[in-house]
């Protein structure tokens, strides 16, 4: 029986319930009658029950139906039912049926309203009774991931080397009277692998993985973010050891102070909470907060200060030796055409992210699929494939391109020139870049070389020596 069918066979008890209360309640108003009519059916032996309330005589005959009338039972009526075996009940019945009903009609009520409650929120966030109740999910261990999952990311993974030691040994860090690490802040825009990372500090260690993402925390109701705090807390504490990661933690660490009433002043204690956790960590729970954002500038001061969010880890650009690794991560399990380089592939893939790799790996090997389907052959993902796949978002750049140069001039800021300036690049890995700038701002250089079209991002962090190449000026 599924739950639809048993959701709909109780309503319908529940309605015939009422039903059958309605009309006991109804049967219990009698019908006032001469008491010719009593004496009748007591001489006649109709009379099933009496109740008597002063002069006041209730009475039911064969049917269902009760009967009232008003007058006195005399010696001889008493007598006649005695014969008949009806032993008549005296005292007031004013308001005890009423006073029945009404009390189970309340309980009934009740028991319906916890039980639709229950019903409606155990399939999401609408359960009244859970309300304080953690959102964190538990990562399966068949999810789990490694470092050796995780490409790229070097420096990031020598850093989270002391937290991943700490789960696995902490008497080591206990013995030698230090603090221990608890909150790391994973910084980074979307799709450079945050997520990914925390996933693999848990797989290393083999603790509990829980996920939750700080929009989940706050509720319309003031207190419930704060107590769901509290809960996935001591829910992790109870498994420890366990990896606790909270994901776009700005949602609930933005600045205190700047809120006007309502959902501010729920974000705000819940904030409050979640400080109040960091700190009260024990010194034996071997639990680790991971969280993760690309919004640290808004991020409220107290969440950074040393003993909670004190460990910040800004995941790096990719190099091409960073997109070729993970590149192969994502191919293991896909079969790879001989005319693939990913060495090739991964300079296409210029300022992307791990997730924009996994995407044009996924799509490839899509391709590849409809192709065998049609040759009816063994799919292989060919160099066309990545191609066919990494051609959406480099049309995606074209369509920015020409976006920037309408905002430019319609904003004055800058005139497109007639010809764009030639510069050369030497990266601190040596290398070295040459083409037109196409824009710069105060984090990239955006060059179009000749082999590429669409142009590539260059992180000003990265170059080394800028040279224009009509001999003007050299700026290192």
């Amino acid at each position: 029986m599924n739950s639809k069918l048993k959701t709909l066979l109780f309503w319908l008890a529940l309605v015939a319930v009422f039903v059958w209360l309605y009309q006991t309640n109804r049967g219990g108003t009698a019908r006032p009658v001469p008491f010719q009519v009593f004496e009748a059916g007591v001489k006649q032996g109709t009379v099933r029950s009496v109740e008597v309330d002063g002069n006041r005589i209730r009475f039911q005959l064969a049917g269902p139906n009760r009967l009232e009338t008003f007058g006195g039972l005399s010696p001889e009526l008493m007598g006649e039912l005695e014969r008949r075996g009806i032993e008549p009940r005296f005292g007031s019945w004013d308001g005890n049926d009423a006073l029945i009903y009404y009390l189970v009609i309340g309980v009934v009520l009740i028991v319906a309203l916890l039980f639709f409650l229950k019903r409606v929120g155990s399939a999401g966030a609408g359960n009244i009774l859970a309300l304080g109740k953690s959102r964190a999910k538990l990562v399966g261990e068949e999810s789990k991931i490694t470092f050796a999952d995780v490409g790229g990311c070097h420096e990031a993974k020598e850093l989270l080397g002391d937290v991943i030691d700490f789960l696995k040994e902490p008497k080591r860090w206990t013995s030698a009277g230090v603090r221990l690490p608890r909150g790391v802040l994973l910084e980074g825009p979307p799709g450079s692998g945050k997520t990914h990372l925390a996933r693999a500090v848990a797989g290393e260690t083999g603790a509990k993985f829980y996920v939750v993402a700080a929009s989940e925390f706050v509720e319309l109701f003031v207190g419930v973010g704060a107590s769901r705090v509290r809960d996935m807390f001591e829910t992790a504490a109870k498994n420890a050891p366990a990896v606790i990661f909270i994901d776009e933690i700005d949602a609930i660490g933005r600045r205190r102070g700047s809120g006007l009433g309502g959902s501010h002043d729920e974000r705000e204690q819940t904030l409050n909470q979640l400080l109040v956790c960091l700190d009260g960590f024990q010194h034996n729970a071997r639990v680790v907060v991971i969280a993760a954002t690309n919004r640290p500038d808004i991020l409220d001061k107290a969440l950074l200060r040393p003993g909670r969010f004190d460990r910040r880890i800004r995941m790096p650009e990719l190099s091409r030796a960073d997109r070729i690794e993970i590149l192969k991560i994502h191919t293991r399990r896909k079969p790879l055409g001989p005319d693939v380089s990913l060495d090739e592939v991964a300079g296409w893939t210029e300022g992307q992210h791990g997730a924009d790799l996994e995407s044009a790996a996924n799509e490839a090997g899509l391709l590849a699929v409809r192709r065998s389907r049609q040759q009816s052959c063994e799919p292989a993902i060919s160099r066309e494939d990545f191609r066919q796949a990494l051609r959406p978002r480099d049309e995606q750049n074209r369509l920015f391109d020409r976006l920037d140069a309408v905002l430019i001039e319609s904003t004055s800021q800058l005139a497109e020139p007639t010809g764009r300036a030639v510069v050369r690049l030497l990266l601190r890995d040596q290398s070295t870049l040459e083409g037109d700038v196409l824009w710069v701002d105060a984090t990239f250089i955006k060059l179009r070389t000749r082999d590429r079209d669409a142009g590539i991002l260059v992180p000003k962090s990265q170059v080394l020596r800028l040279e224009a190449v009509a001999g003007t000026e050299v700026m290192s």
